[in-house]
């Protein structure tokens, strides 16, 4: 590298410093480095925030289930095709349930990341999981979550008897499951 040598007037010493060509030359080294690497930044931040959704979408349902279960009544999950999940357990001796516009009353409410889409296949409306006083729901399907800002889509599929919630990547309309 070249150095541009200043006379320092005072004791008669040389300073070395960078010319402007060698500054530029890096500044322009890092902005290259940084446009190489905001994509994939980007795209693990999108899958990050997918994988956090699908983790809070399958511990509403575990703690749903758990809660039916030491409550001894029955616990339901609504799950709308937007970015909400509630879930109550009915307290009412009639089995009755409130609802304000619509959206049951109940705890807690989920709400997903920005940027990540939820569609299912589960009946009713909105779409429900209940599950009995012994934690058992004939509930079966799969949640699709897409993030808007990847290509990747995670599932989460519910089989009937215990409840058991499996975790996969959506794949040509399939929930390929992790094993």
């Amino acid at each position: 590298m070249l150095h541009l040598l200043v006379r320092d007037r005072s004791n008669h010493r040389y300073i070395q410093g960078f010319t402007l060509i060698e500054i530029s030359v890096v500044l322009a080294m890092i902005g290259v480095l940084i446009a190489l690497a905001t994509p994939s930044i980007l795209a693990t931040y999108a899958r990050t925030k997918l994988l956090n959704s699908v983790e809070k979408l399958n511990d509403i349902l575990d703690l749903s289930q758990v809660k039916a279960v030491q409550t001894n009544k029955k616990c339901r999950v609504y799950i709308p095709n937007n970015t909400q999940i509630v879930s109550e357990c009915i307290t009412a001796a009639d089995n009755t349930s409130f609802s304000i516009a619509g959206v049951p009353d109940g705890l807690p409410l989920v709400t997903l990341d920005n940027g990540i889409t939820m569609t299912n296949n589960f009946a009713g409306s909105p779409p429900t999981i209940a599950y009995n006083f012994k934690g058992i729901t004939q509930a079966v399907g799969t949640i699709v979550l897409s993030s808007n800002q990847a290509s990747l889509q995670k599932c989460l599929t519910i089989d009937s008897g215990v409840g058991l919630t499996r975790i996969g990547t959506y794949v040509n309309n399939i929930c390929e499951l992790i094993q």
